[in-house]
Protein backbone atom coordinates (compact mmCIF):
# COMPACT_ATOMS: atom_id res chain seq x y z
CA UNK A 1 0.00 0.00 0.00
CA UNK A 2 2.85 2.38 0.87
CA UNK A 3 4.47 1.66 -2.49
CA UNK A 4 1.23 2.48 -4.31
CA UNK A 5 0.88 5.77 -2.41
CA UNK A 6 4.47 6.65 -3.29
CA UNK A 7 3.73 5.87 -6.95
CA UNK A 8 0.75 8.22 -6.95
CA UNK A 9 2.83 10.94 -5.31
CA UNK A 10 5.58 10.66 -7.90
CA UNK A 11 3.27 10.27 -10.93
CA UNK A 12 2.77 14.03 -11.62
CA UNK A 13 6.52 14.60 -11.43
CA UNK A 14 7.29 11.72 -13.79
CA UNK A 15 4.56 12.73 -16.24
CA UNK A 16 5.69 16.34 -16.09
CA UNK A 17 9.26 15.37 -16.90
CA UNK A 18 8.07 13.16 -19.76
CA UNK A 19 5.90 15.90 -21.23
CA UNK A 20 8.72 18.43 -20.98
CA UNK A 21 11.11 16.02 -22.66
CA UNK A 22 8.73 15.61 -25.58
CA UNK A 23 8.24 19.36 -25.87
CA UNK A 24 12.00 19.82 -25.88
CA UNK A 25 12.22 17.20 -28.63
CA UNK A 26 9.60 19.10 -30.60
CA UNK A 27 11.61 22.32 -30.27
CA UNK A 28 14.61 20.51 -31.70
CA UNK A 29 12.75 19.62 -34.90
CA UNK A 30 10.84 22.90 -35.29
CA UNK A 31 12.52 24.27 -38.37
CA UNK A 32 9.19 25.86 -39.25
CA UNK A 33 5.73 26.12 -37.65
CA UNK A 34 3.79 22.86 -37.51
CA UNK A 35 0.05 22.17 -37.72
CA UNK A 36 -1.00 18.70 -36.53
CA UNK A 37 -4.38 17.21 -37.46
CA UNK A 38 -6.02 14.20 -39.05
CA UNK A 39 -5.51 14.00 -42.80
CA UNK A 40 -8.86 15.63 -43.47
CA UNK A 41 -10.03 19.23 -43.63
CA UNK A 42 -12.19 19.34 -40.50
CA UNK A 43 -11.49 21.86 -37.73
CA UNK A 44 -7.98 22.55 -39.02
CA UNK A 45 -9.11 23.74 -42.44
CA UNK A 46 -9.81 27.42 -41.60
CA UNK A 47 -6.45 27.52 -39.80
CA UNK A 48 -4.67 26.04 -42.77
CA UNK A 49 -6.39 28.40 -45.20
CA UNK A 50 -5.25 31.35 -43.10
CA UNK A 51 -1.64 30.10 -43.06
CA UNK A 52 -1.70 29.52 -46.80
CA UNK A 53 -3.20 32.93 -47.54
CA UNK A 54 -0.60 34.59 -45.34
CA UNK A 55 2.18 32.85 -47.25
CA UNK A 56 3.51 31.13 -44.13
CA UNK A 57 6.06 28.37 -44.65
CA UNK A 58 4.77 25.67 -42.28
CA UNK A 59 4.69 21.90 -41.94
CA UNK A 60 1.45 19.92 -42.09
CA UNK A 61 1.68 16.90 -39.78
CA UNK A 62 -1.14 14.41 -40.43
CA UNK A 63 -1.97 12.14 -37.49
CA UNK A 64 -4.12 9.05 -37.05
CA UNK A 65 -5.53 6.72 -34.42
CA UNK A 66 -5.97 2.96 -34.19
CA UNK A 67 -8.43 1.56 -31.64
CA UNK A 68 -8.53 4.93 -29.91
CA UNK A 69 -4.76 5.18 -29.55
CA UNK A 70 -2.53 7.68 -31.34
CA UNK A 71 -0.24 6.24 -33.99
CA UNK A 72 3.28 7.56 -33.75
CA UNK A 73 4.37 9.98 -36.48
CA UNK A 74 7.78 8.99 -37.78
CA UNK A 75 10.51 11.40 -36.77
CA UNK A 76 8.27 13.31 -34.32
CA UNK A 77 8.03 13.35 -30.52
CA UNK A 78 5.54 11.05 -28.80
CA UNK A 79 2.06 12.42 -29.33
CA UNK A 80 0.29 11.93 -25.96
CA UNK A 81 2.81 14.13 -24.15
CA UNK A 82 2.50 16.90 -26.74
CA UNK A 83 -1.22 17.67 -26.93
CA UNK A 84 -2.51 19.73 -23.97
CA UNK A 85 -5.94 18.05 -24.05
CA UNK A 86 -5.03 14.88 -25.90
CA UNK A 87 -6.67 16.13 -29.09
CA UNK A 88 -6.05 17.98 -32.33
CA UNK A 89 -5.69 20.43 -34.01
CA UNK A 90 -2.36 21.26 -32.41
CA UNK A 91 -0.10 24.12 -33.49
CA UNK A 92 3.55 24.63 -32.60
CA UNK A 93 6.15 27.26 -33.39
CA UNK A 94 9.23 28.54 -31.59
CA UNK A 95 7.11 30.70 -29.31
CA UNK A 96 4.11 28.55 -28.43
CA UNK A 97 2.51 25.10 -28.45
CA UNK A 98 -1.29 25.26 -28.33
CA UNK A 99 -4.44 23.27 -29.03
CA UNK A 100 -8.12 24.20 -29.55
CA UNK A 101 -9.05 25.38 -33.04
CA UNK A 102 -10.45 28.77 -32.01
CA UNK A 103 -7.44 29.52 -29.82
CA UNK A 104 -5.06 28.66 -32.66
CA UNK A 105 -7.09 30.77 -35.08
CA UNK A 106 -7.02 33.82 -32.81
CA UNK A 107 -3.29 33.47 -32.15
CA UNK A 108 -2.47 33.22 -35.85
CA UNK A 109 -4.92 35.98 -36.75
CA UNK A 110 -3.08 38.36 -34.43
CA UNK A 111 0.29 37.17 -35.69
CA UNK A 112 -0.48 37.46 -39.40
CA UNK A 113 -2.84 40.43 -39.60
CA UNK A 114 -6.23 38.70 -39.72
CA UNK A 115 -7.61 40.26 -36.55
CA UNK A 116 -9.11 43.69 -35.87
CA UNK A 117 -7.46 47.07 -35.50
CA UNK A 118 -9.27 47.79 -32.22
CA UNK A 119 -10.63 45.77 -29.30
CA UNK A 120 -14.12 46.47 -30.59
CA UNK A 121 -13.29 44.97 -33.99
CA UNK A 122 -11.67 41.99 -32.26
CA UNK A 123 -14.86 41.35 -30.30
CA UNK A 124 -16.94 41.62 -33.47
CA UNK A 125 -14.67 39.17 -35.28
CA UNK A 126 -14.84 36.71 -32.37
CA UNK A 127 -18.62 37.04 -32.41
CA UNK A 128 -18.72 36.12 -36.10
CA UNK A 129 -16.40 33.16 -35.61
CA UNK A 130 -18.52 31.86 -32.75
CA UNK A 131 -21.60 32.30 -34.91
CA UNK A 132 -20.05 30.11 -37.59
CA UNK A 133 -19.61 27.42 -34.95
CA UNK A 134 -23.31 27.70 -34.13
CA UNK A 135 -24.12 26.79 -37.73
CA UNK A 136 -21.71 23.88 -37.53
CA UNK A 137 -23.60 22.55 -34.49
CA UNK A 138 -26.73 22.47 -36.65
CA UNK A 139 -24.99 20.62 -39.47
CA UNK A 140 -22.83 18.07 -37.64
CA UNK A 141 -25.72 15.97 -36.22
CA UNK A 142 -27.01 15.42 -39.75
CA UNK A 143 -23.71 13.96 -40.91
CA UNK A 144 -23.36 11.75 -37.83
CA UNK A 145 -26.99 10.60 -37.55
CA UNK A 146 -27.92 6.95 -37.86
CA UNK A 147 -29.61 5.86 -41.07
CA UNK A 148 -33.04 5.92 -39.48
CA UNK A 149 -32.55 9.40 -37.99
CA UNK A 150 -30.68 11.02 -40.85
CA UNK A 151 -33.66 11.58 -43.15
CA UNK A 152 -35.50 13.41 -40.39
CA UNK A 153 -32.53 15.59 -39.47
CA UNK A 154 -31.79 16.33 -43.12
CA UNK A 155 -35.37 17.46 -43.68
CA UNK A 156 -35.16 19.76 -40.66
CA UNK A 157 -31.94 21.30 -41.95
CA UNK A 158 -33.36 21.86 -45.43
CA UNK A 159 -36.65 23.26 -44.23
CA UNK A 160 -35.64 25.39 -41.24
CA UNK A 161 -32.06 25.43 -39.94
CA UNK A 162 -30.31 25.72 -43.30
CA UNK A 163 -32.32 28.59 -44.81
CA UNK A 164 -32.34 30.46 -41.48
CA UNK A 165 -28.59 30.29 -40.84
CA UNK A 166 -27.39 30.77 -44.41
CA UNK A 167 -29.82 33.69 -44.59
CA UNK A 168 -28.26 35.19 -41.45
CA UNK A 169 -24.81 35.10 -43.02
CA UNK A 170 -26.14 36.45 -46.29
CA UNK A 171 -27.46 39.43 -44.36
CA UNK A 172 -24.13 40.00 -42.60
CA UNK A 173 -22.48 40.21 -46.02
CA UNK A 174 -24.97 42.71 -47.42
CA UNK A 175 -23.02 45.58 -48.98
CA UNK A 176 -19.62 44.42 -47.69
CA UNK A 177 -16.83 42.19 -48.95
CA UNK A 178 -15.87 40.68 -45.57
CA UNK A 179 -17.65 40.20 -42.27
CA UNK A 180 -16.08 42.92 -40.10
CA UNK A 181 -14.94 46.40 -41.20
CA UNK A 182 -14.71 45.16 -44.80
CA UNK A 183 -11.33 43.58 -44.01
CA UNK A 184 -10.61 39.87 -44.12
CA UNK A 185 -10.30 38.16 -40.73
CA UNK A 186 -10.07 34.64 -39.38
CA UNK A 187 -13.87 34.59 -39.17
CA UNK A 188 -14.07 34.83 -42.98
CA UNK A 189 -11.97 31.68 -43.41
CA UNK A 190 -14.26 29.88 -40.97
CA UNK A 191 -17.35 31.05 -42.85
CA UNK A 192 -15.90 30.07 -46.21
CA UNK A 193 -15.11 26.57 -44.98
CA UNK A 194 -18.54 25.90 -43.51
CA UNK A 195 -20.24 27.22 -46.63
CA UNK A 196 -18.35 24.59 -48.63
CA UNK A 197 -20.18 22.01 -46.49
CA UNK A 198 -23.69 23.40 -47.03
CA UNK A 199 -24.11 21.88 -50.55
CA UNK A 200 -23.39 18.46 -49.05
CA UNK A 201 -26.72 18.75 -47.24
CA UNK A 202 -28.66 20.91 -49.69
CA UNK A 203 -27.25 21.39 -53.17
CA UNK A 204 -29.53 24.27 -54.07
CA UNK A 205 -29.57 26.25 -50.84
CA UNK A 206 -26.48 28.40 -51.18
CA UNK A 207 -27.45 29.57 -54.66
CA UNK A 208 -30.51 31.28 -53.17
CA UNK A 209 -28.28 33.77 -51.36
CA UNK A 210 -26.31 36.03 -53.73
CA UNK A 211 -24.17 37.65 -51.05
CA UNK A 212 -22.88 34.24 -49.97
CA UNK A 213 -22.13 33.22 -53.54
CA UNK A 214 -20.26 36.48 -54.18
CA UNK A 215 -18.31 36.00 -50.95
CA UNK A 216 -17.26 32.47 -51.96
CA UNK A 217 -15.99 33.70 -55.32
CA UNK A 218 -14.18 36.59 -53.63
CA UNK A 219 -12.35 34.23 -51.30
CA UNK A 220 -11.50 31.88 -54.16
CA UNK A 221 -10.02 34.78 -56.14
CA UNK A 222 -7.31 35.37 -53.52
CA UNK A 223 -4.21 34.04 -55.32
CA UNK A 224 -2.44 32.17 -52.52
CA UNK A 225 -5.68 30.80 -51.12
CA UNK A 226 -6.84 29.71 -54.58
CA UNK A 227 -3.55 27.91 -55.14
CA UNK A 228 -4.09 25.93 -51.94
CA UNK A 229 -7.77 25.18 -52.60
CA UNK A 230 -6.87 23.71 -55.98
CA UNK A 231 -3.73 21.89 -54.87
CA UNK A 232 -3.17 18.17 -54.43
CA UNK A 233 -1.81 18.80 -50.94
CA UNK A 234 -5.21 19.92 -49.65
CA UNK A 235 -6.68 17.16 -47.45
CA UNK A 236 -10.00 15.61 -48.43
CA UNK A 237 -13.24 16.73 -46.83
CA UNK A 238 -14.38 14.46 -44.03
CA UNK A 239 -18.07 14.73 -44.76
CA UNK A 240 -19.82 13.27 -47.80
CA UNK A 241 -22.90 14.45 -49.68
CA UNK A 242 -26.17 13.29 -48.12
CA UNK A 243 -29.45 12.87 -49.96
CA UNK A 244 -30.31 14.14 -53.43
Amino acid sequence: MKSFILFLALLPLVCGQSCQAERDALDACLNKPQLWYFNIQGKAEPIRMMLEDAGVDYEWVPVSKTDGQWNQVEGKPRIPELFPFGQVPFYADRDIKIAQSQTISRYLAKKHGFYGRTEIENAQIDQMADGVNDLLTKMTPVFYASDEEQAKKLAQFRETDGPRWVGVWNKHLDGVEYLVSNTISYADYALYHIMTLVPLLDGGLRGQFPNIEAFMKRMEARPRLAAYLNSETRPPAYYKKIGN
